[in-house]
């Protein structure tokens, strides 16, 4: 499995991993940000892995972000996560 600063991710031999920051990481989902490589082409992608038990024995599976988004509006999406956390009083843990 690949691995940045000692944190695997669960990709596919599809991409090359470049480089990755966790939102969210426990025993069994990460939530992360992910730089990978194709070829000459690198993308941004959001990724959420959840480990999952199956004949096989446990195993992460891509659960429901997989997607390109080097292209969002990332201080909308921060200033807009502020506005809803504070208007409904929701704290970070």
């Amino acid at each position: 499995m690949p691995e940045i600063n000692g944190l695997e991710y669960p990709l596919s031999d599809f991409y090359t991993l470049e480089d990755a920051i966790d939102i969210v990481r426990t025993n069994n989902k990460i939530v992360a940000l992910v730089v990978v490589s194709q070829g000459n082409s690198k993308s941004l992608r959001f990724y959420a892995w959840r480990k999952k038990q199956t004949n096989e024995g446990e195993k992460w599976k891509v659960e429901l972000a997989r997607m390109e988004c080097k292209n969002w509006n990332w201080e909308k999406i921060a200033s807009g996560a502020m506005e809803l956390k504070q208007k409904h009083g929701l704290i970070s843990s």
